[in-house]
C-alpha cells in the first residue's frame, strides 16, 4: 500500500515499511540497499509516484533476499552444536576440544560425529572451518545429483561449480555453467532438486520469459509451491555461522 514516504510490502516474513526517499540528485527511481540504512527506494524529486507499486511488487524476490541477507548479517554467530542437513539427510553431533594458538580443524571420527579442534577466540575462524566442511560435503553431493536431474530432464550443461553464496541457491551462466549454493545441503531434496531444474532450463532460456517458465513447469510440475517454500527456506534452515 503506498504512503506518502513508504509503501507497506507483505511477503513470506509478514508486513513491513519500505521507505521512499526523495532525493534532488536522483535522475530515476531505484533501489539502495545497505547494512546501516536498510532498503530505500529513491524517487526524483517531482517523480510521479505512480506505479511505484508495480515495480516493488516486480523486483519482490530481490527484496526479500536483501532482507534476509541484512537479517541474517545481525545474528550473532552461533558455534553449532548440532548440524542437520536435508540432501542427504543426515544429522551430526559437534564436539569442541580448545587448542589455544593451534590450527583450527574439523574432524569426524565416526559418522554422525564431528569434532573441532583449536581456537574458539574468533567465532568467525570457527565459523570459516564449519564453511570448508560443508563445501566439501556439497561437492561431493551436489554435482552428481545435478548429473542425474540432468539425465531424467533431458536437459544439459557444461559444467557445476559449488560456492557458498549468500543470495543466490543457484546459477547458470551463458555457457551453460551452473553454480550450485552448499548451503543447499540444508535444504530437502524436492527443493534442491527445485533449483536444479529452474538452472538447467536455463541453458535453454537465460531469462524468465513466458517460454521459460513452460519448461520449468513441464519437468517441475510443482515449481510455484516449491518456489513459496524456497523463500522461508534460507530465513528457517540455514544457520548463522553459514555466511559468515
Amino acid at each position: 500500500m503506498l504512503q506518502q514516504h513508504a509503501i507497506t510490502v507483505r511477503d513470506v516474513s509478514g508486513t513491513w515499511v519500505l521507505p521512499i526517499r526523495v532525493s534532488a540528485r536522483a535522475r530515476r527511481v531505484f533501489f539502495a540497499a545497505s547494512a546501516s540504512r536498510g532498503i530505500e527506494l529513491v524517487v526524483p524529486r517531482g517523480a510521479d509516484l505512480r506505479g511505484l507499486e508495480a515495480l516493488v511488487e516486480a523486483h519482490r524476490d530481490w527484496l526479500e533476499r536483501r532482507r534476509a541477507e541484512y537479517a541474517e548479517a545481525a545474528r550473532p554467530i552461533q558455534p553449532p552444536e548440532r548440524i542437520a542437513l536435508g540432501t542427504p539427510k543426515a544429522t551430526y553431533t559437534v564436539q569442541y576440544r580448545s587448542v589455544p594458538g593451534a590450527r583450527s580443524r574439523l574432524r569426524e571420527p565416526e559418522p554422525g560425529r564431528l569434532v573441532f579442534e583449536g581456537d574458539r577466540a574468533d567465532p568467525i575462524a570457527v565459523a570459516r572451518v564449519f564453511q570448508a566442511w560443508l563445501k566439501a560435503q556439497a561437492r561431493a553431493v551436489l554435482p552428481p545429483l545435478l548429473e542425474t536431474v540432468a539425465a531424467g530432464t533431458g536437459l544439459s550443461y557444461r559444467h557445476c561449480r559449488i560456492r557458498l553464496t549468500r543470495s543466490r541457491w543457484g546459477s547458470c551462466s551463458r555457457r551453460r555453467c551452473i553454480m550450485l549454493s552448499a548451503s543447499l545441503l540444508f535444504l530437502p531434496e524436492e527443493l534442491v532438486r527445485h533449483v536444479m531444474v529452474h538452472e538447467l532450463c536455463h541453458t535453454h532460456h537465460m531469462n524468465h520469459s513466458p517460454a521459460f517458465w513452460a519448461l520449468v513447469a513441464r519437468h517441475d510440475p510443482q515449481w510455484r509451491s516449491l518456489r513459496r517454500r524456497m523463500r522461508e527456506a534460507g530465513r528457517t534452515r540455514v544457520p548463522s555461522w553459514v555466511y559468515r
